[in-house]
């Protein structure tokens, strides 16, 4: 599935689909993330919150409805998808040594409650 707007699930109903730690720590997340954005969280594709609204171009897509800062679920942690073209933030995750690939940032549970989940948020969105 493309990573579309999904206006079929809501946010609360996702969360029901992840155990009890997992649903409190993406909770916590979302919390989070409203509190330093303003921005309400909905779900994109199957399985990404994401935060803002944007339009995205590349080699392959023009004008592609986006979100600005997003996260999800993986094996290990999180899975944060922030701005791809901020240096500072890649700078940022190297000093926690956070591990990263383009515009995405892969914290650990541990992450989410240190001060470096939000030193990333805020570094994002100030572009």
């Amino acid at each position: 599935m493309k990573t579309i707007l999904r206006k079929d699930v809501f946010v609360d109903d996702f969360l029901t689909t992840f155990n009890e730690k997992d649903h409190l720590d993406m909770s916590y997340m979302i919390q989070t993330i409203e509190h330093l954005t303003s921005w309400k969280p909905n779900i994109w594709g199957n399985d990404i919150v994401g935060f803002g609204n944007m339009t995205y171009s590349n080699t392959y897509v023009k004008n592609q409805p986006f979100f600005k800062l997003g996260f999800r679920k993986s094996s290990t942690g999180y899975t944060l998808y922030l701005n791809a073209y901020d240096e500072a933030l890649y700078q940022l995750a190297d000093q926690h040594h956070i591990k990263h690939g383009m515009g995405c940032f892969y914290l650990k549970k541990k992450d989410i409650h240190s001060s470096i989940f939000k030193a990333l948020i805020l570094e994002s969105i100030k572009h």
